[in-house]
């Protein structure tokens, strides 16, 4: 409870700002974003991407087996005005899902960055919509209760180094009552550059409390069935790795792939409507940067 107020003075002035903003995209950026906007002026980009998308889903029953299963269109939109920021990461495919970062800068340097945040760490999902599949009913997940896109607000301290940068979020759901949970979420990238190749290596992880897990991964006595007996996971953790490389084609388009492998804890796992400890998604696609 004293984490919760906490957060609320910290955080209050900062979503009365920012409230309503948001933008479909993906989680974290690889680099200072800000830093050639040194005045605060408004300034702002936008990238539609297509790819084709492999993925061994977690949940049972998330199957790609129609054409459009395989297809992700994203909308990156990116907004800068006076440390206000909408901010999305070119540089990873494992956070399309999560919808972009709303926030405010409270320091910015060459060497670190410290921002309030707010965004969502784990995709939501139904019987309808697992990721890419979508529009559908998925009979494995029939009767299970809608999880919504639920958004944290927390603070984020960003290191940055000579050819790497890793950051720490600390967040919470604070202004919902969907979960009132809280995660711990850390990620290094190492950039490298070959010709025309930029290249990222990443690794991360994530803890998410009790409350914010049991949302997502329960069962609760209404959603139970025969073959899917009621669940309360308690706290897990995600681990992940990534590689994503990206190619200019001219000076509009660019190459994209990347390839994206998730761990997740036994809390999480032994969940009835998760079939495997282990996600593995990969994709290829072209971008086009208005």
């Amino acid at each position: 409870m004293q984490t919760r107020c906490l957060f609320k003075l910290l955080l209050a002035s900062f979503c009365f700002c920012s409230a309503g903003v948001f933008a479909q995209s993906n989680n974290q950026p690889t680099a200072n974003v800000h830093s050639d906007n040194p005045e605060g002026k408004f300034s702002w980009s936008l990238t539609i991407a297509t790819d084709i998308v492999l993925t061994e889903s977690m949940f049972i029953g998330a199957e790609q087996d129609q054409d459009l299963d395989f297809v992700n269109i994203s909308i990156l939109l990116d907004l800068y005005y006076k440390g206000f920021f909408i901010q999305t990461n070119k540089h990873r495919f494992g956070g399309y899902a999560n919808g972009a970062e709303v926030g405010y800068e409270l320091e910015v340097n060459d060497q670190y960055e410290i921002d309030l945040i707010n965004k969502m760490y784990l995709p939501g999902f139904s019987s309808s919509y697992v990721g890419t599949i979508d529009t559908r009913d998925i009979p494995e997940l029939e009767g299970i209760k809608d999880r919504e896109f639920i958004s944290s607000q927390g603070i984020r301290y960003m290191r940055y180094l000579s050819n790497s940068v890793y950051w720490i979020d600390l967040a919470a759901n604070i202004f919902g009552d969907e979960h009132s949970g809280w995660v711990v979420d850390g990620f290094y990238s190492y950039i490298l550059q070959k010709r025309n190749w930029d290249i990222n290596l990443g690794v991360g992880a994530s803890f998410y409390s009790s409350n914010m897990n049991n949302y997502y991964f329960s069962i609760k006595p209404e959603e139970a069935t025969q073959i899917r007996t009621e669940y309360k996971p308690g706290a897990g953790y995600r681990l992940q790795i990534e590689a994503f490389v990206q190619r200019p084609i001219n000076e509009d388009w660019l190459f994209n792939g990347g390839l994206t492998i998730s761990h997740y804890s036994k809390s999480i796992a032994d969940s009835p409507i998760v079939v495997r400890e282990n996600e593995v998604t990969a994709q290829i696609g072209f971008s086009y940067v208005f």
